[in-house]
């Protein structure tokens, strides 16, 4: 019975992109359709496209092993991200006039070079990104739709991509709204049905060991720094993020679009992740990795519940697929087709339609076989932060370097992540080339930032000397 209320799901989703394609008429309305959202709509958006399977599923799985130890830091790093992009930089981007993406932001300042080389990395991460949701989309789908592994990853991948093509960031957006809601109902309610089930808060917290409550107890200081710091730098300001922002109608609207969808984030992964410890409450036995099926199996008999839940973790996964999908597109025209050659908008609209179709395409033959492929598409993660994030924030608080200044920060960014993983530093200082990476970037311009400075200054006052000689 439940398997066609998911397939109803899913035909939703897709007729939403044939309804809003009729409004898509130039590039623009693709990838941005600026000034024609409200508040609640770009929280939504923002709060379905960020909350990934790994988020929810992950974080589960984790608590379910080792309590509040990694979902303690990882959900407060992921909250102080957004809430640091909604005070520090949201108003500015959201000013910033011309602007379609990331790439725009980059060659405004170190030109059409700069522009492509971020494009190129950006779109290598999230065909990486679109494989890991699919795959798990896929996984989650199985559990109610009695087809193959390859028919499911088709049909799924099929319906995202379609909406994607057909409405651009119009049908994302009213798909993550629709995403988001049936989240904020469904994993709450699964949550407190498992606390009823054990005897009311008090019994829970009972149930569950006291080390699972004191995150020092499984990790060390440094480990729990680290993983917040991952949080907070690893995708900070990445293009589905500013995307946001520069869809946003005033500076005001999107300092408080991130402001308050920090604030949403911080509760639905706090919820989402619990429940790996409410399933080790339940049943302690189990596999980690089956902590939500289980929850499913054993909790929930009614059936309206189990479909919200069904579609709420359907929901989770399928927003990052989409809202991956339509940055790719997006960075492909804007930030690598558009500097090498002048097209018009209407073949603009024509190309992103088609970059989505055959990312998905290549998507679900990787996601066959996704192995070492897998992990290579992944570790471009690794060098978004360390080359682009420190120029990007120079550029939006108005302390740039030269052309030269910037490709020595990007080649320094890619050097550390390199070295990292020659010399084996993640085994020996258990952490990845992340953190110390950004750090050497960091430093790297700020050296660069004070001595081109110094130098310019020096020059103005040998001219000022010669002119009065």
């Amino acid at each position: 019975m439940i398997t066609y209320y998911i397939i109803a799901f899913l035909i939703l989703m897709l007729t939403i992109g044939i309804v809003t394609s009729q409004k898509i008429k130039t590039f623009d309305d693709f990838a941005l359709s600026r000034n024609k959202f409200p508040s609640f709509s770009l929280i939504a958006t923002i709060t379905a496209s960020l909350v990934g399977g790994g988020t929810i599923i992950g974080n589960a799985e984790q608590s379910f092993s080792f309590g509040i130890a990694y979902l303690l830091p990882f959900t407060i790093g992921f909250c102080f991200q957004i809430l640091l992009i909604g005070i520090f930089f949201a108003s500015k981007i959201q000013q910033l006039k011309n602007v379609v993406s990331v790439g725009d932001i980059i060659r405004s300042v170190y030109g059409r070079s700069a522009q492509i080389i971020m494009g190129v990395m950006w779109m290598v991460f999230c065909i990486g990104i679109i494989i890991l949701n699919l795959v798990a989309l896929t996984k989650i789908l199985q559990m109610w739709l009695p087809w193959s592994y390859f028919l499911v990853l088709v049909v799924a991948g099929s319906i995202v991509a379609l909406y994607c093509i057909l409405g651009g960031i119009r049908s994302v957006v009213i798909t993550d709204i629709i995403q988001c809601v049936v989240m904020f109902i469904s994993i709450p309610v699964v949550f407190y049905i498992a606390i009823i089930e054990l005897g009311g808060f008090d019994s829970t917290i009972k149930s569950i060991p006291s080390s699972y409550f004191n995150p020092l107890y499984y990790l060390g200081f440094e480990e729990i720094v680290v993983i917040f710091l991952s949080l907070v730098l690893g995708d900070l300001l990445i293009p589905p993020v500013v995307q946001r922002l520069l869809m946003s109608s005033s500076a005001k609207q999107a300092r408080l679009t991130m402001i308050f969808s920090s604030i949403s984030i911080l509760f639905i992964c706090f919820i989402g992740g619990s429940l790996g410890m409410l399933a080790y409450a339940l049943n302690p036995s189990i596999e980690p990795v089956k902590a939500i099926p289980f929850l499913f199996d054993k909790l929930l008999s009614n059936m309206l519940i189990k479909v919200l839940f069904a579609c709420g973790l359907i929901s989770v996964i399928m927003s990052s697929v989409d809202t991956y999908l339509n940055s790719l597109s997006i960075v492909f025209v804007n930030d690598i087709l558009a500097p090498i050659t002048n097209i018009g908008d209407r073949t603009k609209l024509y190309v992103a339609r088609m970059v989505s179709l055959s990312a998905i395409i290549v998507a679900i033959f990787l996601a066959i076989e996704t192995g070492n492929i897998l992990s290579i598409l992944l570790n471009a993660y690794r060098f978004w932060g360390p080359t682009m994030l420190i120029p990007l924030i120079g550029i939006l608080l108005k302390k740039t370097v030269s052309k030269k200044g910037f490709y020595i920060c990007f080649a320094t960014g890619m050097i550390v992540n390199v070295i990292w993983d020659l010399l084996k530093l993640e085994e020996i200082l258990k952490m990845n080339s992340l953190i110390p990476a950004i750090l050497v970037n960091f430093c790297t311009y700020t050296l660069i930032y004070v001595n081109e400075r110094a130098t310019s200054h020096n020059y103005i006052k040998d001219l000022q000397k010669s002119s009065t000689v």
